[in-house]
């Protein structure tokens, strides 16, 4: 039922869960991390709260500090991304996207928690972007066996993009 995404960075993990979302008309929830700009310069991430759509200012995730060594700032996952993936279960929607899990996440564990949580119910259809980074939480989530995998480079976009429209669209049908 859910899909699990990774691949480089910049392979188009993102564009693809936009792509698909906007083809088959969901209403998503859960959560966007997005790069923070200034003046052009990538100066870290936010995470958006999806719960009202994509609009509003993200909370800071990472800083990127002098020596380019990013300051994460656990709270943002504990707080926020705990509470939109429980609000994207508990309010209901077409898709919980979760964009994307990597390494400033790691031993979070209330976090942890709410993303299994998310992936262990199957009411609700998942897509999960996976930093392509061996952790042992990043590695869990790849092991299960409950979705679709694609692993994505600029060879595979489109056919990735046509595995995820059919995989969603089957399973629209099957809840219908």
């Amino acid at each position: 039922m859910h899909i699990y995404i990774t691949g480089i960075p910049g392979s188009g993990k993102s564009t693809l869960c936009q792509r698909v979302i906007k083809a088959l008309n969901l209403s998503p929830s859960g959560f966007l991390t997005r790069k923070k700009m200034v003046d052009g310069i990538r100066v870290g991430f936010d995470l958006l709260s999806l719960t009202h759509g994509e609009t509003g200012e993200g909370v800071p995730v990472a800083r990127f500090q002098e020596e380019g060594k990013p300051l994460v700032f656990q709270e943002t996952f504990a707080r926020q991304g705990t509470d939109a993936l429980r609000n994207a279960l508990k309010n209901g929607c077409d898709l919980i996207l979760m964009d994307e899990i990597g390494r400033f996440e790691a031993g979070n564990v209330g976090f942890e928690k709410a993303v299994r949580e998310v992936l262990d119910q199957k009411r609700i259809p998942v897509m999960a972007v996976l930093k392509k980074e061996d952790l042992p939480f990043i590695r869990e989530i790849w092991g299960r066996d409950d979705g679709l995998h694609l692993d994505l480079d600029e060879k595979n976009r489109e056919a990735c993009y046509d595995e995820a429209i059919a995989h969603l669209a089957e399973k629209r049908e099957e809840r219908l």
